[in-house]
């Protein structure tokens, strides 16, 4: 797991060689809020995994690494995408013929 100020650094190298960045996309903020939530629940259970894992945790992420390649100009492809929701978003991405999607 990295976060953005990491990405900063290798971001510019990255975007030189070509080669596309892939990215589980999460964050861990609503990840850690929910299961907070979820403290006293059994975790036996798919369904208490499933609240866990909110569509924010991975919308968030999606947007942010959509962002940073608007800026650093690198190839991007999102992996395991779990949220239909963020499929406008990753479309408005690709018509801009962003370097994610190239």
């Amino acid at each position: 797991m990295v976060n953005e100020r990491e990405l900063r650094v290798v971001l510019p190298h990255l975007a030189r060689t070509g080669l596309p960045l892939l990215v589980h996309a999460e964050l861990p903020g609503p990840v850690d809020a929910a299961t907070r939530r979820l403290a006293g629940a059994d975790w036996s259970k798919y369904t208490t995994y499933l609240q866990s894992r909110p569509d924010e945790a991975e919308l968030s992420a999606i947007q942010l690494m959509i962002s940073l390649c608007r800026e650093y100009h690198f190839r991007l492809h999102i992996v395991h995408l779990a949220t239909s929701q963020a499929l406008d978003m990753l479309r408005a991405a690709k018509s801009e013929r962003s370097p994610s999607q190239r």
